[in-house]
């Protein structure tokens, strides 16, 4: 589908005339891309964070299950990082 959509694009969308602009797309583009800035170089965080505490046998339970944390973290609180 992406080689038809492009043939689209640069056949029909990018080159008529904007109703609202009276301009046609590339030209806007053109014309606007001196001012867009750059995007990140990382991704954007949408990460959850939440503390659990872990139990006496290193485990922590995060939406009704349970995971194993490291020993060395037995009855501590331990933050989670959460991509929902």
């Amino acid at each position: 589908m992406n080689p038809a959509a492009r043939v689209w694009l640069d056949t029909t969308a990018n080159v008529r005339l904007h109703g609202e602009t009276h301009e046609r797309p590339t030209e806007r583009f053109r014309a606007e891309q001196a001012h867009l800035n750059p995007l990140p170089t990382r991704p954007y965080d949408i990460a959850s964070i939440r503390t659990v505490r872990a139990s006496k046998q290193f485990r922590l339970t995060l939406d009704t299950n349970r995971y194993s944390v490291p020993a060395e973290h037995a009855s501590a609180r331990v933050t989670l990082s959460i991509l929902a």
